[in-house]
């Protein structure tokens, strides 16, 4: 697996600059867990882990063009939305269109946080 340092680089390299977003790991040691040769299990949590790591993956190499559109089928747990959200390459008015349609209120949040930035006001940020 590549350095997280690179994988955080990457990924941040996509938030829109105005949210001074950052992303961070945090590792919990799994020593008590080990098959029946003694190795390391990598376990429940190490699953879940590598299911959103695979899924950053795939949306950072999907083409822009179709990014906004496109479904995911292994988000389990709504990175997409969320990184929709953060994703410097989404303009003003899908922004919008995304706000409408998640159900992620993490994702508004974001959402709200670019629209104000750019001094664009829907109906939930003006209040």
């Amino acid at each position: 697996m590549p350095r997280f340092s690179k994988f955080k680089k990457r990924i941040e390299s996509f938030f829109a600059p105005e949210l001074d977003l950052k992303i961070y790991c945090t590792t919990i040691p799994d020593d008590w867990d080990t098959d029946e040769n003694g190795n390391p299990y990598r376990g429940v949590y190490y699953c879940d882990v590598m299911f959103v790591t695979d899924m950053i993956h795939e949306y950072l190499e999907t083409p822009v063009d179709v990014l906004f559109d496109c479904t995911f089928e292994n988000d389990y747990f709504g990175v997409v939305d969320l990184l929709r959200a953060a994703d410097r390459r989404i303009g003003k008015k899908r922004l919008v269109l995304l706000r409408d349609r998640t159900q992620s209120q993490a994702a508004i949040k974001i959402i709200d946080a670019r629209l104000n930035q750019t001094g664009v006001k829907t109906s939930e940020t003006a209040k």
